[in-house]
């Protein structure tokens, strides 16, 4: 179970770290960012800026050295597959797609919208054709894998998100 109140902690420490020091730990762990960025593909493209904070392959590595001992502990949560805190690039459009099978259960995503320059600018859309709009600080699950979906930044600025994959069968307190 992830809740309200732990969706709430990681959004307001998002908020307040600094891309700097994010990147900065970004070094200690080198070689698993060189095999996320090369085993990515396109989804490389889709972000300008994109860190790790928790990734679940063979072995689950959380970058404790970038986060508070409160946040850390959120990230121990097993239910918990990946974390990333992205930046997508301003006037750019995702295309369609289903997010790939990649870990070793089947996922959803959380997704936490940092800053939205302009919001009524910064959408998803899914295959039934519905628009769904972001709001900052609002976390929203999306069945990614399973629904075809796109997204637009139509603004002049970068849109900035923390998200979670996590396990299909995990509670999400909204």
């Amino acid at each position: 179970m992830i809740s309200k109140e732990q969706l709430n902690e990681l959004y307001s420490w998002a908020l307040t770290a600094k891309d700097s020091k994010i990147r900065r730990g970004l070094a200690t762990y080198g070689k698993a960012a060189s095999f996320v960025n090369e085993n990515v593909g396109e989804f490389e493209n889709y972000m300008v800026t994109g860190n790790w904070l928790k990734m679940t392959r063979k072995l689950t590595n959380i970058r404790k050295k970038v986060m508070p001992d409160h946040i850390y502990k959120i990230y121990q949560n097993p239910e918990i597959l990946y974390s990333g805190y992205a930046h997508l690039k301003p006037h750019f459009y995702i295309k369609p797609h289903k997010d790939p099978d990649v870990y070793s259960a089947r996922y959803k995503r959380v997704q936490i919208p940092l800053s939205l320059p302009e919001r009524d600018k910064i959408y998803m859309t899914w295959e039934d054709g519905r628009k769904v709009f972001w709001e900052e600080g609002i976390a929203q699950v999306w069945h990614v894998m399973d629904y075809s979906h796109s997204g637009n930044n139509e603004s002049d600025k970068p849109a900035k998100f923390l998200f979670l994959d996590v396990t299909l069968d995990t509670e999400v307190e909204l």
